[in-house]
């Protein structure tokens, strides 16, 4: 049941916190899941409580009511060292009802698991407030940080290396939401408005990633170079030998370890044969009829996408011979940069690794999707899998046993499988 004030006193590693109006749920929490992704432009939270009926019906917390949901770590002296606060709104629930009697009985009602899907609030509002408008004789970052001011939501990065810095002549925004007009351009998406900017201009000639994290800031990075800079985390592969220095280096938050399998999946092969090794896109600049930009997955591969190392990807003779042709690009005159853009970004996720960390972590970076992720495998197997890596997606899940625990999935891409 709800509680005025919680008089719990945490005696674990976490201290979590749920309050939704005035009435402390802590106590009713029993799983938090935090899923942050590049393919959905913000977090999204999974809330589990165990209620009463009565506590969602009669307390009618659908829609309009604010989760605060708070989660600090604790050193063993109890003091705090990473808290982390959030705003969140509901979205949509599962609720598990059984039988009850006709009139309600005073006491303890039976307790059913009711599953809540909430978001933060600010980075929900801003990536979809609808923006219109139209800029003359400006270049991409100009329109964003325009667009960033209108809907109240701060830049915290912008990548400057190979940013598109053409000034475009006339660039007309239909409504829409902020979010469908700067983020990167999916060809899987059949809403012609879907990646505005990327899909007609690009962002960069590379790999773009847009993300706007809890505290309301915006990431804007090209992942072409971000995987060639310094690392933010470090994750380690214990082998089957104790590794005492690994374990204690572990608890900086920037150095992670794992003792679990790690899964690899690669579809280089598939998605070069899929595009085709020569891509033709039949464009109409201003000063003529037709032009035609020819690209091969080749040269995507080695400057456009993100590849470490020997950045191959090897196939079969028989797959070379294919090309495709694209008609119907509106393009920008001669500029090459949309379809290096978009060719990248279909390419940087080729290789893809899984890892499951299993203990008490701060959690703060791992929120951190875009930043750069070294990998290091300490067994013979994965040593050619070892390297830089783009942390793609995180997972982590809070559960309560006795005390709350921690598990944290992510996932790691990059363009090809081996160093």
């Amino acid at each position: 049941m709800p509680e005025q004030e919680r008089s719990y006193t945490p005696e674990n590693e976490y201290d979590i916190q749920l309050k939704i109006r005035d009435l402390d749920y802590s106590s009713d929490l029993v799983n938090i899941s935090i899923i942050s992704s590049l393919s959905t432009g913000y977090q999204i939270f999974i809330l589990e409580l165990m209620l009463s009926p009565d506590d969602i019906i009669l307390e009618d917390t659908y829609g309009k009511d604010i989760f605060k949901l708070s989660i600090r770590l604790l050193a063993e002296e109890k003091m705090p060292i990473e808290t982390l606060d959030f705003e969140l709104m509901y979205l949509d629930a599962d609720h598990s009802f059984g039988q009850e009697q006709s009139f309600a009985q005073m006491g303890q009602r039976d307790r059913k698991t009711h599953s809540i899907t909430t978001v933060c609030k600010k980075p929900f509002k801003s990536l979809n407030t609808i923006v219109n408008d139209v800029y003359i004789n400006k270049t991409i970052r100009e329109i964003i940080t325009e667009l960033s001011s209108t809907v109240g939501v701060k830049i915290e990065n912008y990548d400057s290396e190979n940013e598109n810095k053409n000034k475009i002549t006339q660039v007309c925004i239909p409504p829409i939401s902020f979010y469908k007009v700067i983020k990167e351009y999916n060809h899987n998406d059949l809403d012609p408005l879907n990646g505005f900017l990327d899909q007609r201009y690009g962002i960069y000639d590379g790999v773009p990633s847009i993300f706007c994290q809890h505290d309301n800031k915006l990431y804007i990075r090209n992942l072409t170079k971000q995987i060639e800079k310094n690392h933010a985390i470090t994750i380690e592969q214990i082998s089957n030998d104790n590794n005492n220095e690994i374990v204690e280096k572990s608890m900086d938050g920037i150095n992670f370890y794992t003792y679990s399998d790690i899964k690899i999946s690669y579809d280089g092969v598939a998605k070069v044969a899929s595009i085709s090794p020569e891509i033709n896109y039949i464009v109409k600049p201003k000063d003529k009829l037709y032009h035609t930009i020819t690209k091969t997955t080749d040269d995507i591969i080695q400057s456009y996408s993100c590849g470490v190392g020997s950045k191959k990807i090897d196939v079969e003779p028989a797959v070379n011979i294919r090309k495709r042709y694209v008609k119907g690009e509106s393009g920008n005159d001669y500029s090459e940069i949309q379809f290096n853009s978009r060719l990248g970004r279909n390419l940087s996720n080729t290789s893809m690794v899984q890892i499951d960390i299993e203990r008490n972590i701060l959690i703060d970076n791992l929120l951190n999707v875009g930043s750069c992720v070294k990998f290091k495998p300490n067994t013979l197997e994965y040593i050619d899998y070892g390297g830089k890596y783009i942390l793609w997606s995180s997972e982590i899940n809070f559960y309560k046993e006795n005390d709350w625990q921690t598990t944290c999935r992510i996932n790691l891409i990059r363009t090809n499988s081996k160093l």
